[in-house]
C-alpha cells in the first residue's frame, strides 16, 4: 500500500489478485454457470469487447499503451475452474516496454463466482510454465476452504 503512487513506475510483476464482480455478489452459482462464463469469455470478451476494455484503462490517466491480450492456452484445472493464460505487450512512459503473462481464472468457492488473477512478466517460453504452476497453486489453495 505504501508504494502505492509508484507501482506502474516500479513494474507490475509476480503477483496475483482475487477479486469478485458486484453485480453477482449474491448470486449462487454451480458448474454449470462456471462452464457457461468460461464459454462466454472464450467467444466474446476477450476478443470483441477489448475496445472497450482499453478505454476503462485510458480513463484512469495512466500514459501507457496496452496490447490486445492473446490467449495461448486455456484449460479446466479441475470441475470449479477454468483458466485463461495471455500475453501482452505494455509501454508505459517512463519505463521499457515489457510483455505481461496473466493468468485468468474463474473459480467457483462456496457456490460463489470469483475471480484469481496472477501475473509475471514474460521473458521466455519458460515464463508460461512458472505462471501456470503458481497459478494452479493459488487455486489448490483458495479450493481448499471447501474442503
Amino acid at each position: 500500500f505504501k508504494n502505492k503512487d509508484s507501482i506502474v513506475s516500479s513494474g507490475f510483476d509476480d503477483f496475483f489478485k482475487l477479486y469478485g464482480t458486484k453485480q453477482i455478489k449474491d448470486y449462487k452459482a454451480n458448474e454449470s454457470i462456471l462452464k457457461e462464463t468460461q464459454k462466454a469469455l472464450a467467444g466474446n470478451f476477450l476478443s470483441k469487447n477489448w475496445d472497450v476494455i482499453k478505454d476503462e484503462i485510458d480513463k484512469t490517466g495512466i500514459d501507457a499503451k496496452i496490447g490486445v491480450p492473446v490467449v495461448v492456452k486455456s484449460y479446466n484445472l479441475n470441475k470449479k475452474s477454468f483458466t485463461y493464460v495471455m500475453i501482452a505487450n505494455y509501454e508505459v512512459k517512463g519505463t521499457d516496454p515489457y510483455t505481461m503473462a496473466m493468468a485468468m481464472n474463474g473459480v467457483l468457492l462456496n457456490d460463489r463466482l470469483v475471480w484469481l488473477a496472477y501475473y509475471i512478466l514474460y521473458k521466455d517460453k519458460s515464463t508460461i510454465d512458472i505462471l501456470q504452476e503458481k497459478s494452479n497453486k493459488i487455486i489448490r489453495e483458495f479450493l481448499k476452504v471447501e474442503s
